[in-house]
């Protein structure tokens, strides 16, 4: 499926894994609770190892712009060998994990996993043919699906509900979740304030509760 060139050298502060061709590349799941992780591929090869590359400098929002303005990125070009990946931050441990173990046995090759633009971002970029794959922790949406892309499941990933150390309580259940959630509860057993930080409406994380936990 490919030759294995010569090795390049490696750019500081790049997180390489391999390469592919844009037949259009996304790379998604959505998180545990009733989430499915999907990458969208067309063709790869991959490569040496995992280093962490910079944020690319694209898409901010939903990561598709509003009809009629189309954007324009200029792509730099890039060794034959390497792979680059990018998209929603949720996919980012598990796939470096991946890459990392992929490329071990594949010393020729390089993949650079970009830091978290988020599953729009990914798949705009992808678009853009700026990257090869891209992540995204949701289903590609309808005007997406429009791009030509291919959704692949390949992992899950857990949302979890954490605490600080020092709250007395050590579980609680799903109704009493929801109270403090909805603010019904304001205080812990001991009187001290209950504060809720929680990822934002819409985010993939956020999706996968509420689908979990009715009323979420």
């Amino acid at each position: 499926m490919s030759e294995a060139p010569a090795s390049p050298s490696p750019t500081p502060g790049e997180r390489d894994l391999g390469r592919s061709s844009r037949g259009a590349s996304v790379l998604g799941w959505s998180l545990a609770l009733a989430g499915s992780a999907l990458l969208m591929v067309a063709g790869l090869f991959l490569v040496r190892w995992v280093e962490q590359g910079p944020t690319p400098p694209y898409l901010q929002g939903d990561g598709l712009e509003a009809p009629g303005k189309a954007a324009v990125h200029e792509r730099a070009p890039k060794p034959g060998n390497l792979l680059r990946l990018a998209g929603s931050g949720s996919n980012l441990p598990l796939t470096r994990a991946l890459a990392d173990a992929f490329v071990a046995t594949r010393p020729w090759l390089r993949i650079r996993v970009h830091e978290s633009i988020g599953s729009g971002g990914g798949i705009k970029a992808i678009d853009d043919q700026v990257i090869e794959i891209g992540l995204a922790s949701r289903p590609l949406k309808e005007r997406e699906q429009q791009l030509g892309l291919v959704a692949v499941p390949y992992a899950r990933v857990a949302v979890v509900v954490a605490a600080n150390p020092s709250v007395p309580v050590r579980s609680v259940a799903r109704e009493e979740l929801l109270d403090y959630w909805g603010k019904r509860r304001t205080h812990w057993d001991d009187g001290s304030p209950v504060v809720v930080l929680q990822r934002e409406p819409g985010d993939s994380s956020h999706l996968a509760a509420a689908k979990a936990i009715p009323g979420f």
